[in-house]
């Protein structure tokens, strides 16, 4: 007797039944890519943050020292961590790289450039904090000083390590208002936020601080926070309002506001690849389609979670933070044959139709 499988109001015997199998793990295959997961130890025995990721795969963030409550930056590369160290205070933290393997951080509330294995400090108003947050592979540097004339801190910009102050958006406001840089493309444009008095997304061309988009009618927004911009101008965030229930991510492409998905959009990369976090957990979303990062099977099988996507560069490849025995690790994801994320929904249709059409034909001959 044929073994026989039932498929909606269909039997189908096995050869059949084998078929169908073999399409739909074809399928299955291309939904999301296969990633070699590297974990990035730290400074001592209790794991490390992953904050920032350059296009040459260096990975930086923060480590405790040892087993001390000292955290330090660290820059990590095919294997090899260096310690950066600090501006005499006892923590420092590193937030980005770019391909040359120059760091930008902060150490205590002075800022830091790390080059050629030497720190050295960047420079705001005299020793007044600043808060560098990204770096691209022309030396550009983003984030914030502490401007003592008008008393708050600006969005800043260090071209050669000298300071432009790009001021906040609305300068005659008088309550809290301040201004931060988080992400800075190749041309320097940049995008971050500014309070006035609400949170609002802001980004940069030239010396002009600017809204990063009109607000959507009627739903007026309580606060956009904007976290990365590509070179061709896209950008991704955060946004709320009073009568959305919940925070949902955005991308602005050719100037139009478009929703993603619940929660927040962290950074993008040439091709639009997107990474962030939603109800499920960490999220690529590239060509319509979402990846689950929390629940790639290389995570899973190897005891990783909670993993939080911070950066993708244009190869493809995620760093982030997940946790394994009780304590965060940065982790790398390397994506295997070129990083082909997901399949686009269009040919997903042709697929099934075609599984359709081949269960049709191979019952028509039974």
């Amino acid at each position: 007797m044929r073994s026989q499988i039932h498929f909606g109001n269909m039997t189908l015997p096995v050869p059949t039944r084998s078929l169908l199998c073999s399409l739909l793990l074809a399928i299955c295959s291309h939904v999301s890519a296969s990633y070699v997961v590297t974990a990035i130890p730290g400074l001592g025995s209790l794991g490390s943050v992953g904050l920032g990721l350059s296009e040459a795969g260096h990975v930086v963030g923060y480590s405790r020292v040892g087993d001390s409550d000292a955290t330090h930056g660290f820059v990590w590369k095919s294997g090899s961590i260096t310690d950066i160290g600090t501006l005499g205070t006892r923590d420092s933290f590193a937030s980005a790289v770019n391909s040359s393997g120059t760091v930008v951080g902060s150490s205590g509330s002075a800022g830091f450039v790390f080059r050629d294995g030497a720190m050295t400090r960047l420079y705001g108003y005299g020793e007044n904090s600043v808060a560098p947050q990204a770096i691209n592979d022309n030396g550009v540097i983003v984030g914030s000083a502490y401007d003592p004339t008008s008393g708050r801190n600006v969005a800043a910009r260090w071209t050669n390590g000298v300071l432009e102050n790009l001021g906040v958006l609305r300068p005659e406001w008088t309550g809290f208002n301040e201004a931060q840089l988080f992400a800075v493309n190749s041309s320097g444009d940049s995008v971050g936020l500014s309070r006035v008095p609400d949170t609002v997304a802001v980004s940069t061309s030239g010396a002009t601080l600017r809204r990063a988009f009109t607000n959507p009618s009627p739903a007026p927004l309580e606060y956009s926070i904007a976290y990365g911009i590509n070179d061709t101008g896209m950008i991704v965030g955060q946004l709320g309002s009073s009568v959305l229930p919940y925070s949902y991510s955005f991308m602005v492409k050719d100037g139009a506001l478009l929703f993603i998905s619940r929660g927040a959009a962290i950074d993008v990369n040439n091709a639009g690849a997107i990474v962030g976090w939603n109800d499920e957990g960490a999220y690529l979303y590239q060509d319509g389609a979402f990846t689950d990062l929390d629940n790639l099977p290389e995570l899973l099988t190897q005891g990783w979670t909670s993993f939080s996507a911070v950066s993708i560069n244009d190869a493809g490849q995620i760093v982030g933070t997940a946790r394994k025995d009780g304590r965060p690790y940065a982790l790398l994801l390397t994506p295997v044959s070129g990083g082909v994320v997901a399949t686009p929904p269009s040919l997903l249709l042709v697929l099934s139709a075609l599984i359709v059409g081949i269960v049709g034909s191979v019952l028509r001959r039974q």
